[in-house]
């Protein structure tokens, strides 16, 4: 796969990938109808700068504006009209997630407005479906404790908001070997009960109209050559999914169509390599018998 691009320094805590993404949307919506920054800008009572501003990801716009916008590059549809708004919303709204880094801040945004949501753990269950036990536990191998209840709640509340709203997809594929307790060994007093109940919580999440959740058979995360934990956000569909690569301090995302289609590919692949949906079930019940009592 193509080596992502070195991170760039970010203001503390402002999603400035987040705003560069809404941006560059705003950019193709007014290239692809031939309209120049300068009419955009008069159309809006404002600037060339404000437009620069916009696109550029420096700012994002209000509603009037935005809505001005859409109008003048011929944007009818009510359901991209309406993901553009909420995309803003969102932005406006940011530091209500107290995420104190931008490049978490960017992706809670991402997630908040994404219609479907792709995601591959090769080690660990993914961070929507985690029991609050096990979240703290695997957050606790590398924060503080202020840090690590700050980021469980965190964790909760994205959770509620994607298996209890029911307004995202969620498509989620998991290595065998991430429901073994053996990961958890050192982080809790009792690692076999911890991961007992987040298994217990999969089986529920499973059952959800919006989840779908494969396991991958030991190995096959190796076999179809892919080893490092992904997920993609589906904004709209009439723009390219944007995806997102997390490591230890910095993220990478990538919205640009060709960067972001091998993780597409990847995920397809996965998929096919992985236990079907109607066999997750019975995976998830044969993991819980394999756990020590």
């Amino acid at each position: 796969m193509m080596r992502p691009e070195e991170p760039r320094p970010e203001r503390s805590g402002r999603p400035d990938d987040a705003y560069k993404i809404f941006g560059r949307q705003l950019q193709q919506l007014r290239t692809a109808c031939g309209v120049s920054p300068a009419a955009a800008a008069r159309h809006i009572g404002g600037s060339n700068a404000k437009i620069s501003r916009l696109e550029g990801g420096r700012t994002a716009a209000k509603d009037e504006d935005l809505d001005k916008l859409l109008n003048l590059y011929g944007v009818t549809d009510t359901a991209k009209r309406r993901a553009l708004h909420r995309f803003a919303y969102r932005l406006n709204d940011w530091k209500s997630w107290d995420a104190r880094s931008g490049w978490l801040c960017s992706y809670l945004v991402l997630e908040a407005v994404a219609q479907d949501i792709r995601t591959y753990e090769n080690a660990f269950i993914p961070g929507l479906l985690q029991t609050r036990t096990y979240a703290t536990a695997i957050v606790r191998r590398h924060r503080n404790d202020d840090e690590v209840h700050r980021r469980v709640e965190l964790r909760m509340r994205r959770q509620h908001a994607v298996l209890e709203q029911h307004t995202t997809r969620l498509w989620a594929i998991i290595d065998r070997a991430a429901l073994d307790a053996d990961l958890l060994h050192g982080c809790v007093t009792r690692p076999e009960q911890v991961m007992r109940e987040q298994i217990e919580f999969l089986i529920r999440s499973a059952c959800l109209r919006n989840v779908t959740l494969q396991v991958l058979p030991r190995g096959d995360s190796f076999r179809a050559g892919f080893t490092t934990p992904f997920s993609l956000l589906r904004l709209d569909p009439s723009v390219a999914d944007v995806a997102y690569l997390e490591q230890m301090d910095h993220a990478f995302f990538l919205d640009d169509p060709d960067r972001a289609d091998s993780y597409r590919q990847a995920m397809t692949l996965l998929g096919y390599h992985a236990g079907e949906p109607s066999t997750t079930l019975e995976t998830l019940q044969k993991a819980l018998t394999e756990l020590p009592v």
